[in-house]
């Protein structure tokens, strides 16, 4: 038997799709309504913070985890350390360990999420409520409205190998639907699970050392020969193939790293598809 779970009023207001009452949702009830679902729809959530943000652990942090909870392997997420509360400390004092990268801060510079604060995010870089950039509490909300989408393409990947500190593998992106709409393939490697320090106001010290980051942002990759995709009106069932090959840093543990595919519309940048595949 499941247990129930009683979410953060934030939440319970973003689904209320779900009940017409917001006090308890049960888990069970919720996975029942997303099981009616027949799209292979994935969202992907980008979680902007930094680990001098104070207000994240407790806001952001905390809703991506409620998040996990109803919406499962549904969502895709991306934690993306950047702007000023990312910035790093002196070499050996605390928060000196560098959480940012290349492709977080010119997704940062693309869509100016951090100038605006954080904790904030973006769900599939997609409107909602005429913003791409979302607090918390419109989070879930902002999900359950793209997986009523259906799902334009479908994500495979296959032949994934470790040999010799390369890491090389091969992405299938097939339509479901004949389209008009050019697409890019983007691939980011993310971490999970990372012990570092972080500024948490909700609690005294407020400076942890031992904080588990999750889903952190390490790297991207670019598919050879290149990330364009379905250029020109294509049919139904047209798909294509995209090989990778890296070499994964000496310090991210590469058990807890997975490779996320992104497939975004050309046009307005938005999200078609994302689809994830752990390493090892």
């Amino acid at each position: 038997m499941k247990n129930l779970i009683v979410l953060r009023l934030s939440i319970c207001i973003a689904i209320s799709w779900l009940v017409s009452s917001c006090d308890v949702v049960p888990l069970d009830q919720i996975e029942e309504k997303l099981t009616q679902r027949a799209s292979d729809k994935k969202v992907l959530v980008e979680y902007y913070t930094g680990h001098k943000c104070g207000n994240c652990p407790s806001n952001g942090g905390k809703t991506i985890a409620e998040l996990k909870k109803v919406f499962g392997d549904k969502i895709e997420v991306i934690t993306i350390h950047a702007g000023f509360f990312a910035n790093v400390s002196k070499a050996g004092q605390p928060f000196d360990y560098d959480f940012k990268t290349t492709a977080g801060d010119q997704l940062d510079t693309e869509y100016g999420v951090t100038v605006t604060g954080t904790p904030k995010g973006m769900i599939d870089r997609t409107g909602f409520n005429n913003t791409k950039i979302l607090t918390p509490t419109n989070w879930a909300a902002a999900i359950n409205k793209r997986l009523a989408d259906s799902s334009l393409v479908k994500i495979e990947f296959s032949d994934i190998l470790n040999a010799n500190n390369q890491i090389s593998g091969k992405i299938t992106v097939r339509l479901n639907a004949s389209s008009n709409e050019a697409m890019e393939l983007k691939l980011y490697i993310t971490e999970d699970s990372v012990v570092n320090w972080q500024r948490d106001y909700s609690l005294e010290p407020e400076d942890i050392e031992d904080y588990v980051h999750h889903d952190v942002l390490r790297k991207d990759l670019q598919p050879v020969p290149n990330q364009s995709i379905f250029e020109n009106p294509t049919n139904k069932g047209t798909s294509i193939e995209r090989t990778f090959t890296f070499a994964p840093s000496i310090d991210w543990r590469i058990e807890q790293c997975k490779i996320i595919a992104v497939v975004r519309a050309k046009g307005d940048g938005s999200v078609v598809q994302c689809e994830s595949i752990k390493l090892f």
